[in-house]
């Protein structure tokens, strides 16, 4: 998500499923970690011009957490190593070891979940 309306959406959202998941006992717990990890992943991502992790390491799970978070576990397990074309090619891994890289695959990962092409 690339605009701060859309990461307080986020947020409002998964703690709304966080709140039901804790007082419905029938929602699948996978759900309930779903919101959490979502609203880990966006609450520190709230402000825009907030400073990234200091290293590529810390980066990496970073960008990790959003992929798992916005396109799913499945897309997960590849992500990060397959060459982007709206990366310049690049794969997202490589891109991570400047926080400019960071913000263009984050920014990236926002377009696929709103609809754009893996």
């Amino acid at each position: 998500m690339s605009k701060p309306e859309e990461r307080m959406r986020a947020l409002r959202w998964g703690l709304e499923l966080l709140e039901a998941v804790q007082r419905d006992a029938t929602i699948p717990v996978g759900i309930g970690e779903k919101a959490a990890l979502a609203m880990q992943v966006h609450s520190s991502l709230m402000d825009v011009s907030a400073t990234l992790p200091a290293t590529p390491e810390e980066r990496y799970e970073l960008v990790a957490r959003e992929v798992e978070a916005q396109l799913g576990s499945k897309v997960a397990g590849t992500y990060m190593h397959t060459r982007n074309f709206s990366l310049g090619g690049l794969m997202p891994a490589e891109l991570v070891a400047t926080e400019e890289g960071t913000r263009q695959v984050l920014t990236e990962i926002s377009a696929q979940a709103d609809g754009g092409p893996l």
